[in-house]
């Protein structure tokens, strides 16, 4: 028998390189013009607009569970769809720029009564 298969591999080195995590969120990117502008360039390919439908199309949302199936699986399904559609929503978002809201500011005024009764 030939047992030279069994032999360890030799193993290659590897340099793991570390990258910091982006913290960026949706809304920071939508109100960003730069990214905003890339994102639009990015959504109009025609690859582009391709790759989404097909993900569009593949959504989980148009799969039909057998009958008799669990309660959970039909649950987890949907929190499937949800998941899935948020994400296509995300993706599109970033090409729409959205003003920042202004944020009220409380003025610590005294109460306004009605003396008029």
């Amino acid at each position: 028998m030939n047992w030279k298969f069994w032999q360890p591999i030799r193993q290659k080195h590897l340099r793991i390189v570390y990258r910091g995590s982006n913290e960026l969120t949706l809304q920071e990117w939508r109100t960003n013009d730069v990214l905003v502008k890339a994102a639009r360039e990015i959504m109009s390919n025609a690859d582009m607009q391709m790759m989404l439908q097909v993900l569009a199309n593949e959504h989980p949302g148009h799969k039909v569970l057998a009958l008799g199936v669990a309660p959970h699986a039909s649950i987890a399904l949907q929190r499937q769809g949800e998941g899935y559609t948020q994400c296509l929503a995300n993706l599109k978002a970033m090409a729409h720029l959205s003003k920042v809201p202004v944020a009220l500011e409380s003025t610590f005024e005294p109460e306004e009564i009605d003396t008029e009764k």
